[in-house]
């Protein structure tokens, strides 16, 4: 008797869903912009927009640094907030079917604040295991705040920042494409390629340039081809066409300033980097390492993607 071996048949990868924080005026929706423009199968993606209200109690610093409830906002106020953020959302949603984004492949979620917008944000993106989180320029300073305060961040802020990557959306791309991947040979740099390769490996319309930036090219221990290899063989797991995958080293003192320079001379549209390079200590897993953040005040033309 002849028995049948049954195979199984891996279920299909869910498709990621972006979220991006909406602000209340609905002519500044820089992430909305990005994602419109960036882009193009829309079918294998899903985006979830959210709008945070001001909290509807009201806290104040007392005596001692110790937080207390303050009064109830105005409701009429409050109800004021609510109208104009789901003006917000819908205009946002409108933009992105208008780019051709089917509308079941949109949510919008609108509620208080409970422990401000960039930690509220962050916390939603990594509680509901979201593909990344998208800021605009508000969100930029809503970040670079909270990772400021480095005394005061507990380890669960410290996980749930590296839950989930960053994208900080600039105010317009002028008509940019393509990803500047950079390579230090860190696991964090590893981490953000197949972060890459999740997300561009089905849309077929980017090519990904991976970059290393060398201080001494006769001084480095780990030779860029080893990394190049490594980052290939990962982008090319998630689909990316070997094709679209090109290589580039630049020798300069300061890493941020190549960064920057190399993405304004090839128009690239996204720049996407590890938030820290070496090393596993308290600040580098907290913090955006030096050479990232510096790339985060500094990039006004391109979308910064960040990933520990």
């Amino acid at each position: 008797m002849r028995t049948e071996t049954c195979r199984t048949v891996p279920s299909p990868r869910p498709l990621p869903e972006i979220l991006i924080a909406i602000g209340a005026n609905p002519h500044h929706q820089f992430g909305v912009q990005f994602a419109a423009s960036f882009f193009h199968d829309f079918d294998s993606i899903r985006f979830r927009l959210i709008h945070l209200l001001p909290p509807e109690q009201a806290v104040v610093q007392g005596p001692y640094g110790v937080l207390l409830e303050g009064g109830r906002m105005d409701e009429a106020l409050y109800r004021q907030h609510e109208r104009q953020g789901m003006e917000s959302l819908e205009y946002a949603r409108a933009t992105l079917c208008g780019a051709g984004v089917p509308e079941e492949h949109v949510t919008l979620l609108s509620r208080p604040q409970e422990h401000g917008k960039a930690l509220d944000l962050i916390r939603e993106s990594a509680q509901n295991n979201h593909h990344a989180l998208v800021l605009g320029k508000r969100g930029r300073s809503w970040l670079e705040s909270t990772l400021d305060g480095i005394p005061d961040i507990t380890g669960e802020i410290i996980d749930a920042t590296c839950g989930v990557p960053l994208w900080v959306a600039p105010a317009a791309l002028h008509r940019r494409r393509n990803i500047l991947l950079c390579l230090d040979g860190s696991q964090h740099c590893m981490n953000i390629a197949r972060h890459v390769g999740r997300t561009v490996g089905s849309q077929g319309n980017h090519s990904i340039t991976m970059l290393r930036v060398l201080r001494d090219r006769h001084n480095n221990p780990v030779p860029p081809e080893t990394m190049f290899n490594q980052c290939r063989d990962v982008l090319e797991s998630e689909g990316v066409p070997s094709d679209a995958i090109r290589m580039r080293v630049v020798t300069d003192n300061t890493p941020a300033d190549a960064i920057l320079a190399t993405c304004d001379r090839g128009k690239f549209a996204v720049i996407a980097m590890g938030r820290a390079g070496y090393g596993n200590s308290f600040l580098r897993r907290l913090l955006i390492g030096s050479v990232s953040m510096s790339v985060l005040r500094r990039l006004q033309n391109a979308c910064l993607w960040l990933s520990c």
